[in-house]
């Protein structure tokens, strides 16, 4: 393991997750550039739409129907890097067979970057709601018996 690795997890799998994706993308650069291997990289945050697994948008958006308080961990003030999945659709469609691409690598994303405690408002007023937004210490929620993950899912 490298020295500049995480100690533990989850940051070291995330870590790695992220080393692995990069050599990837360095193994196919050097094949394209080796062999014409026609291969473009693309680079996604966190996917939304509604066929998300994680169901990010939906926990936030159940909570505003039903009214209660919306908890904002601590790292709410992290930023939220997302893209539509319409978009990620659109912008594979374009790069199918354009060879200005190959060897590239490209990072899809939105324009604006919103940290969390800035874009669930936004969600809460777009969806008509009228949540108020608690913020929460990690210990507290260590306290009751629950994570920063569960809690919010960005």
């Amino acid at each position: 393991m490298a020295p500049c690795s995480p100690a533990g997890e989850p940051d070291l799998g995330e870590w790695r997750d992220g080393v692995g994706k990069r050599d990837a993308e360095d193994r196919l650069r050097e094949a394209f550039a080796r062999d014409g291997f026609p291969a473009t990289a693309l680079r996604l945050p966190m996917v939304l739409g509604p066929r998300d697994p994680y169901r990010r948008l939906a926990v936030y958006l159940h909570r505003v129907l039903d009214g209660g308080p919306l908890l904002l961990p601590e790292g709410a003030d992290a930023p939220a890097r997302h893209v539509y999945v319409g978009a990620v659709s659109r912008a594979v469609a374009g790069l199918l067979g354009n060879d200005a691409t190959f060897g590239e690598a490209y990072n899809l994303c939105q324009d604006d970057v919103l940290p969390v405690a800035s874009l669930i408002p936004m969600l809460v007023s777009l969806a008509g709601g009228r949540n108020e937004l608690v913020p929460v210490r990690d210990e507290d929620l260590a306290a009751h018996g629950l994570e920063r993950s569960k809690v919010s899912p960005f």
